[in-house]
């Protein structure tokens, strides 16, 4: 009997806790990181980047230099050196 008493005060005592830790963020913290994980906080942000001036420059320079490549046959296509020039910018920009 004893045993089954105190595995049932233990498994109490863990559910109060569970409970506990749950309402100790607030609800504007909750707000707030659930607006984050959102489309339109990271759509927003991109928006933002894509139109700055540094972005289009920074995205022209790497299309030439990928398009080069290309004629000079590092990659199979025109479509690919595109690509990899989108990637490399957001990778520069930090957006990804």
């Amino acid at each position: 009997m004893k045993k089954t008493e105190k595995k049932e005060a233990s498994s109490k005592k863990s559910l109060k806790n569970k409970s506990n830790n749950k309402s100790k963020k607030t609800k504007k913290t909750k707000k707030l990181l659930s607006y984050k994980k959102t489309k339109k906080y990271k759509s927003h942000k991109l928006n933002k980047v894509i139109k700055s001036e540094k972005y289009k420059k920074y995205l022209q320079n790497r299309i030439k230099y990928n398009i080069h490549k290309y004629k000079t046959g590092s990659y199979k296509s025109k479509k690919q050196a595109i690509a990899i020039s989108y990637n490399q910018t957001n990778n520069y920009f930090n957006l990804y």
